[in-house]
């Protein structure tokens, strides 16, 4: 019985899942990135807020419709261990009393198919053979098929969403610039307080996927959703905003750009923090065996830390480089200023990436192969704290530079849970495109904070 509920239980949800294919699998996130890029590019910010609230309701109808298949596929998990049990059981084929006569009925049912003999004989080989676990195997890999796909829907569904966020972020950042308002708290206290509700909600994410406790993931995540949300456009855009506007009549003013460093650092952690509740919200209507809420756990238990296991190299400035260059060639360096210029060099249809970086009127370049470094909102005009190795003689640079580095996320993911989340989402939403090690203050304009949406890199 279990079984034959299992079997129709599969193959009921795989009918009503592509019957209603069409609900769930909205049009892809390059759509509606074209939808945005053309915004962005005409400076159309109230356009682009309304393209991207538009998008951001469409896709919450998109994900409620693929929540109720993934709470049906969720059920037949369930079953599916009792499935197996039930099938270890049963009888084989062909240990039944009237086995001959099922055989006789099947074959003359395959010879009107016209089908040769030779096929035919080797069919019925294959039923003399059958065992009620082949049977249940059968079952489970289409039912792990159908889990893909919907897997594959809310994933799509989810990184749409993000885009929608990030458009209706960019576009409100750039409304705020124009018109600015004054705020009640300081960007450090602001980014102190947000900073350690995140690093606190994500610890106790890490504690209960760690002990594959799905109610307690789901109510965290939901909570962090919400607030990352809300704190996304009610805090940290205006104090981006406030600060850009400030930062235009002082640019190298040192204490206002790591003010805006440290803001622009908080809005990609709030970004990450609503994709990440999106995606563990989805991830625990799923049983602890299904491979979605388990690809989480596992992330979780191989993470040694709550935190980041990320540690920037020994910090220092443009000047003090240019003046210990023979000391610190071949060493790792964190330097951190305005980024006055960027160029994008071709060399044997390799991009390279030239960052000129200033502060306190001295100069460096920063380099890095295979990436267009402004494809993530790092422009000119952004303050900016990158991380590399220093070298007299930089083959891509011509010259000397610092050789920017990516952060083995991977690698790092197996200390730290913070890098670890980054991996997870890889599909949904990233913070840093290409795993570069630095961070930049968000800037207005359309060579800007929209550059994620602009080139995808989001």
């Amino acid at each position: 019985m279990w079984l034959r509920r299992y079997a129709l239980g599969i193959a009921d949800s795989g009918r009503m899942m592509r019957e209603s294919i069409n609900d769930w699998t909205l049009p892809p996130s390059a759509d509606d990135q074209i939808r945005f890029l053309h915004e962005i590019q005409d400076a159309k910010w109230l356009k682009l807020l309304e393209a991207g609230r538009e998008v951001r309701d469409s896709r919450v109808e998109g994900m409620a419709a693929v929540a109720l298949h993934e709470e049906r596929l969720s059920s037949l998990w369930s079953q599916r261990s009792i499935a197996t049990k039930a099938a270890r059981q049963l009888n084989a084929p062909s240990q039944l009393d009237d086995y001959n006569a099922i055989r006789d009925s099947m074959k003359a049912a395959l010879s009107e198919a016209e089908l040769s003999a030779e096929d035919i004989e080797a069919a019925l080989d294959l039923l003399d053979e059958l065992t009620p676990a082949d049977a249940s195997r059968t079952l489970d890999e289409a039912l792990k098929q159908l889990t893909e796909e919907i897997q594959s829907a809310a994933t799509e569904q989810a990184r749409s969403a993000m885009a929608a966020t990030l458009a209706i972020a960019v576009a409100r950042f750039n409304i705020a610039v124009e018109s600015p308002k004054s705020l009640a708290t300081s960007p450090d206290a602001y980014a102190e307080t947000v900073l350690s509700d995140l690093d606190e909600r994500e610890r106790k994410l890490w504690q209960a996927l760690r002990a594959e406790d799905r109610f307690l993931t789901w109510g965290i995540a939901r909570d962090l959703r919400e607030v990352a949300g809300r704190r996304l456009l009610v805090g940290a855009v205006p104090h981006a905003a406030q600060l850009a506007r400030q930062r235009t009549d002082a640019p190298d003013d040192g204490e206002l750009g790591e003010q805006a460093l440290l803001i622009g650092s908080v809005i990609r952690r709030l970004l990450r923090a609503l994709a990440l509740g999106l995606s563990l919200e989805s991830a625990c209507r799923w049983p602890t065996d299904a491979p979605s809420f388990r690809f989480w756990s596992q992330l979780a238990t191989r993470a040694s830390r709550s935190g980041s296991a990320w540690r920037w190299p020994f910090r220092t400035t443009p000047a003090n480089i240019l003046s210990t260059a023979t000391r610190s060639e071949g060493r790792p360096r964190t330097v951190e200023g305005r980024v006055a210029s960027i160029s994008i060099r071709h060399r044997a249809r390799k991009a390279i990436s030239l960052v000129t970086i200033e502060r306190d009127g001295a100069q460096i370049d920063a380099v890095i192969g295979y990436i267009k470094a402004d494809s993530g909102g790092l422009v000119p005009g952004s303050w900016c704290r990158v991380a590399g190795v220093w070298r007299n003689e930089s083959t891509d640079a011509g010259g000397p530079a610092l050789e920017l580095q990516r952060m083995a996320l991977r690698d790092l993911a197996r200390d730290g849970w913070h890098e670890a989340i980054t991996v997870g989402l890889t599909s949904v939403y990233n913070p840093i495109s290409h795993g570069l090690a630095a961070e930049w203050s968000w800037e207005p304009g359309t060579n800007g904070a929209g550059n994620q949406l602009r080139y995808g890199t989001w």
